[in-house]
């Protein structure tokens, strides 16, 4: 991963390479929930890869062109002085502040009016990079700008890089990928060094697991 250039926000890979899971639900007309995944996989075409084309599928499925990235987003919470702050949730994902070192594990509370650093590196090596809060234009092809309006309403962190096979390996100690050492692509990956292969892309993850 990250073998081409990042786009304005410093974020690699947002499209082909593996589709990315992400939040949103969305229910079928027997009322059953799907996930959204969006970004694009190497086995589709180029316009399934651009930023508004959605796909999608129950939360159970694994595909071996479908990973996801990390994204830590601010929770609401209360403070011991019953002023309103926000709180990263992200066990050990958190940016140090002043007086902590660079893999703090504890909760970081920010009051309203402090700026997140503009990038950070987690206790694995995991790289953010800040998604300023704003309006975003969804929609748009080419040179035409998009007509739906999203509003991001505060700063929060999202992955430089999808999740990468061998920081998944740190977290869990598994080794899911169907191109793997141990997985059935394992004949495709035979000539790729163990420390390029440590960078694809963890696949064949659910969006539950």
């Amino acid at each position: 991963m990250g073998s081409y250039e990042p786009n304005v926000l410093g974020l690699h890979d947002m499209h082909g390479n593996v589709w990315e899971w992400c939040n949103d639900e969305v229910k079928n007309a027997e009322g059953g929930s799907f996930r959204v995944t969006r970004g694009g996989g190497w086995g589709r075409v180029a316009a399934d890869c651009g930023a508004a084309y959605r796909g999608g599928g129950p939360p159970g499925d694994r595909s071996s062109n479908l990973g996801f990235r990390v994204a830590l987003v601010p929770v609401a919470t209360a403070a011991s002085d019953g002023k309103n702050t926000e709180r990263m949730n992200a066990g050990d994902s958190v940016p140090p502040r002043s007086g902590e070192g660079p893999n703090n594990t504890s909760p970081v509370v920010i009051s309203p009016n402090d700026s997140l650093p503009a990038t950070f590196k987690n206790s694995i090596g995991m790289e953010f990079v800040k998604v300023p809060k704003g309006t975003a234009w969804l929609g748009g092809v080419g040179s035409h700008p998009g007509t739906t309006k999203g509003d991001i309403e505060e700063d929060f962190y999202l992955g430089k890089y999808e999740v990468t096979q061998e920081e998944w390996e740190a977290v869990t100690g598994l080794t899911p990928s169907y191109f793997s050492r141990t997985g059935p692509g394992a004949n495709a990956v035979k000539d790729i060094s163990d420390e390029d292969l440590k960078r694809f892309p963890v696949e064949i993850v659910s969006w539950e697991h």
